[in-house]
């Protein structure tokens, strides 16, 4: 959700509209699946498709646009500012936790959950790519080992600081920081029209895969009771359902014209959670829980959020180590 057309744009030049619209997209899909947490409907098979590749390409936009020759002071400045905001919005849930769901109040800064745990794995992720060697990260090697261990939040508890999400969405950030190298998405663009329309409909079948997959396999933060060869194959599944979405998503979506709200989906992901979900909470336990419903507070959190995002302090806030 890093704040950043066709891919043939390299990453330092303007920002590039296809990826505004695909942020935009996700992160309206981040809030529509999360609603599922406040006793609204969501059908399980749209859950588990959202799922499948929502927060994976949303980690994949982030290792897109994250360079490894900065400057050392601004790579700990922007470290920096992703703990700050950690620590901030961990107060913040904390709060909530006590006044609205009477829960111990720390929990999410142990066990971060909702947007917190990504701004953790955000600093794992950059950390683990700047002193690595760029040979051996570029090497078929590494991201095979990256695959490998995502395996293990599946097979053992790691949640603790978001350890087991470090791990289980460390390969689609690491891809996302190679595509340049192998121009992933230069390919897409280069493709017949013939070849892209069979992308698209790889991906819609895709779907129908998805929803036979255990849900904890796309969460990854916690075992699962299957055996382990069984949750070797819903893994690599996963993987495949993921990255044939990622290019169905990157073919279909607009490439020339971006959607503006796409640069600020940081500011959405963060304040979705601790400022309206309480308060849709209380609401939703007093209107019927159907699918319109869910579309109508969906539709009311998007706007809501749209309006704060013109409130200085909120975006002075978001922005607070910069």
């Amino acid at each position: 959700m890093i704040n950043e057309g066709s891919a043939n744009q390299t990453v330092s030049s303007a920002r590039i509209p296809v990826f505004d619209n695909i942020k935009f997209f996700l992160i309206v899909l981040v809030i529509y699946a999360h609603l599922s947490n406040i006793h609204c409907e969501v059908p399980s098979s749209l859950y588990k498709i959202i799922y499948s590749f929502h927060m994976p390409l949303f980690v994949f936009v982030s290792g897109y646009f994250t360079k490894k020759n900065d400057e050392m002071s601004k790579f700990w400045k922007i470290n920096y500012n992703f703990l700050l905001l950690f620590f901030i919005f961990s107060i913040i849930a904390a709060c909530v936790n006590v006044g609205i769901y009477h829960k111990p109040p720390f929990k999410s800064v142990f066990v971060p959950h909702f947007a917190l745990w990504y701004l953790l794995c955000m600093v794992y992720w950059r950390i683990t790519v700047r002193f690595i060697s760029n040979e051996f990260i570029q090497s078929r090697w590494f991201v095979l080992i990256t695959f490998a261990i995502s395996i293990l939040p599946s097979l053992v508890y790691l949640n603790y600081f978001s350890i087991a999400r470090f791990f289980c969405f460390f390969p689609y950030f690491l891809l996302g920081y190679l595509c340049n190298k192998y121009s992933f998405l230069l390919r897409l663009d280069n493709l017949s029209t013939t070849k892209k329309i069979t992308v698209v409909a790889c991906g819609i079948l895709s779907c129908l895969v998805a929803v036979k997959i255990p849900s904890g396999i796309y969460w990854g933060h916690e075992p699962l009771t299957y055996p382990v060869v069984k949750i070797i194959a819903f893994k690599f599944i996963a993987w495949s359902v993921a990255l044939i979405n990622f290019a169905t998503i990157y073919i279909i979506m607009p490439k020339t014209k971006g959607i503006k709200e796409g640069r600020y989906t940081l500011f959405y992901y963060l304040f979705h959670t601790v400022l309206l979900f309480p308060v849709f909470d209380i609401v939703a336990k007093h209107i019927p829980n159907n699918i319109y419903t869910t579309v109508a507070i969906l539709i009311c959190i998007v706007a809501i959020l749209y309006l704060l995002r013109r409130v200085k302090i909120l975006t002075k806030l978001i922005n607070i180590g910069k």
